[in-house]
């Protein structure tokens, strides 16, 4: 292997890892997305059994 094959090697790796540091990148902010939207989901079943609740007691009166 020739100084410039090798060095075209190491170039190309370079290469490679900062493509890899981008895609975990982006995957660690569709985490981010994705346990927010977990979270707001959540919410909103609460929310939703709260004015169920409500509704049930307002009916009773």
């Amino acid at each position: 292997m020739t100084a410039e094959e090798y060095q075209r090697i190491i170039d190309n790796q370079i290469i490679l890892d900062k493509k890899l540091d981008g895609i975990i990148n982006e995957l660690k902010v569709i985490k981010k997305d994705v346990n927010t939207a977990i979270n707001n989901q959540q919410l909103l079943e609460e929310y939703e059994m709260d004015i169920t609740e409500r509704l049930k007691r307002i009916e009773k009166k």
